[in-house]
């Protein structure tokens, strides 16, 4: 309809390009009911939404919040006082929840492929839906990883659960699951909010690449849109059609390739559901280049892994190809040899 522009900007920025570039007079937030401090709380998001908040707050802007017995917080919550509340509304919904996603045999050979390349004390960034979800059931096995994530999945916690994740190798934060919002099963929000190691803090300071690579063997697991075959990063469009943000893509695979012996995974099934490869010999016109390929490291697909990190041009064309679907390796040879890439 022509009603919605989009800021080309990543979740560590997103305050300060976004936010702060085009200001609002009227801040309006979900939070949980009010304490014995008269402070309400913003539930599982601290993404950009608790420093535009505070931001409402100290430049005594309009807040309106509505305030909902069915939320929890976890700790590191941003607190919103009654004196700083210009109106309330009370509600009484569900929680939002997201059901889990049961993986596919071929989401789960993903999965485990993904598994093996991170090692016990490693600290992990993971997202949601079948691939993550199978890559957390083969985690389970691991010893004393830690979790530095933007977000914080039903996954995270079963691996808690399993003793997989204890946060005791990390560089820093040191026992404590750091995340910046969290979305997962309803028994996720009253788990976190009743662990003190579990803490959420602003996006700008989480999603930091800088921060993010301080954090020695730090591993991010993530998916893609599409790939070139020299490993330009498609995330976030169709052609020109924009369908996502780039939220903390490459912000972790730029801190995990920094990471004294960290790892960025990318993992994907190599077709669409229509059938079409994620592995092109060219990204489609007008898509959005997330991550570049300077800072592109693993590939999996079903059909195996590709290392990046050191590779020459040819040296990824070919491995490209060779986790693409079988039955689009000869046309992606024979596009790769036409733009004299093999």
């Amino acid at each position: 309809m022509g009603l919605v522009d989009f800021v080309p900007a990543d979740l560590a920025s997103y305050f300060t390009v976004a936010v702060s570039g085009h200001p609002a007079n009227v801040n309006i937030a979900a939070v949980t009911p009010m304490d014995e401090n008269g402070n309400f709380h913003l539930p599982m998001n601290h993404a950009a939404d608790g420093l535009a908040m505070l931001d409402a707050v100290e430049k005594h802007k309009t807040v309106i919040l509505e305030v909902n017995p069915n939320l929890h917080k976890m700790h590191g919550a941003v607190a919103i006082n009654i004196q700083d509340v210009t109106m309330l509304t009370e509600v009484n919904r569900p929680e939002y929840v997201i059901h889990p996603v049961e993986p596919t045999d071929l989401e789960r050979q993903i999965g485990q492929a993904v598994a093996e390349l991170v090692h016990d004390g490693d600290t992990i960034q993971l997202g949601i839906g079948g691939i993550p979800n199978a890559v957390g059931m083969f985690l389970k096995e691991k010893h004393d990883l830690g979790i530095h994530s933007e977000m914080f999945t039903t996954s995270m916690m079963e691996l808690i659960q399993a003793g997989a994740v204890t946060g005791r190798k990390k560089t820093y934060d040191k026992g404590l699951h750091i995340c910046a919002f969290a979305e997962g099963t309803k028994e996720l929000y009253p788990f976190l909010q009743s662990r003190e190691d579990c803490i959420i803090r602003a996006g700008a300071e989480v999603v930091d690449p800088f921060n993010i690579a301080r954090q020695e063997n730090m591993v991010s697991i993530n998916t893609l849109v599409e790939i070139d075959l020299t490993g330009q990063v498609c995330a976030e469009s169709v052609g020109p059609k924009q369908i996502s943000g780039s939220g903390g893509g490459f912000c972790f695979a730029y801190g995990a390739y920094r990471s004294r012996g960290g790892r960025s995974i990318l993992a994907f099934l190599s077709r669409t559901g229509k059938g079409k490869s994620k592995i092109s010999a060219s990204l489609t016109p007008g898509a959005v280049v997330t991550v570049p390929r300077n800072y592109v490291d693993y590939i999996v697909t079903e059909y195996g892994t590709a290392h990046l990190k050191g590779a020459t041009i040819s040296e990824r064309a070919s491995q490209l190809i060779a986790v693409a679907h079988p039955d689009d390796r000869p046309t992606l040879t024979e596009q790769a040899r036409t733009l004299q890439i093999l």
